[in-house]
This record gives C-alpha cells, structure tokens and sequence, in this order.
C-alpha cells in the first residue's frame, strides 16, 4: 500500500470496515490493520477512516489518542476540513463525527457542534451540499 496522496490506505480502511462488517477472516484485517496503523494520520479523512477500521474490526488498537487529535482539529464554525484550518465542509465533519462516536469520545462538545454544523448546513430541499450555498448533491447527502 503505497502512493504518496493516501488514497490507497483510505480505501484499505474502508475495505476494513466492510470486511469486519460481514464477519471476515481476522487474519486478512490484521495484515492490513498493521499497515493502516504504521502510517502516521495527518488530515481529518485518514483518521476518522483509521477510527473507524480500527473500531469496526476488533482486532484494531486503541485510537482514544487520535481521536483526542481528530477532536482538536474542529474548526471554530463546529465542523471539520480536509486537514486542521482548512475550510470545513460536509464530508469531512461528519466522517469526524462518525470516527468519535465510533471511538467512545466523550467530548461532547465536539459531537453536538458537529451536529450542529451538519444540520445548519442543510439545504432546503433537506440534502447537503459539500459547502454552504453550492448545490446539493446526492454524494454529499449519502
């Protein structure tokens, strides 16, 4: 699992999360979980999705301390970026909100405002645009 933009460890965690889902051979998620685990996480994408492996599978290892990390990376609006200070947005805020939950987070500040920002950035016909005041897609609201 290489590649110098991450996507490929993104999508092994997800493949882990669906993988674990479905009651998959602990084997084949511990391999990768190891090599989720050796990368160090750096934009709110790639820990809320290390979160979720780790916390979906059984097999992974505590993840309080990132998730104390993916807390302090919300912005001041209650949402999250691509990584800490970018502008926030749909996707990446509630992929966060998931990942703490997922994690135990008892920061219940983080989550409400999470919340919050989810459900102001809702547009009128109930779906979600990735920023507010663009258009909603069916990608942003799945």
């Amino acid at each position: 699992m290489g590649g110098g933009d991450g996507t490929p460890y993104r999508d092994a965690a997800t493949a882990v999360v669906t993988l674990a889902s479905l009651g998959a051979d602990s084997t084949g998620v511990v391999a990768v979980l190891r090599a989720i685990n050796s990368v160090l996480p750096t934009s709110t994408d790639y820990i809320g999705r290390r979160i979720l492996a780790n916390g979906s599978s059984g097999f992974g290892q505590d993840v309080m301390e990132i998730a104390s990390a993916l807390a302090g990376g919300q912005n001041g609006d209650g949402g999250w970026g691509y990584s800490r200070f970018y502008q926030s947005d749909v996707l990446e805020t509630a992929l966060a909100v998931r990942a703490l939950k997922r994690a135990g987070s008892t920061d219940t500040t983080a989550l409400r405002l999470g919340v919050n920002y989810l459900i102001s950035h809702q547009n009128v016909d109930h779906s979600w645009a990735f920023t507010a005041g663009d258009t909603s897609r069916v990608v942003y609201t799945a």
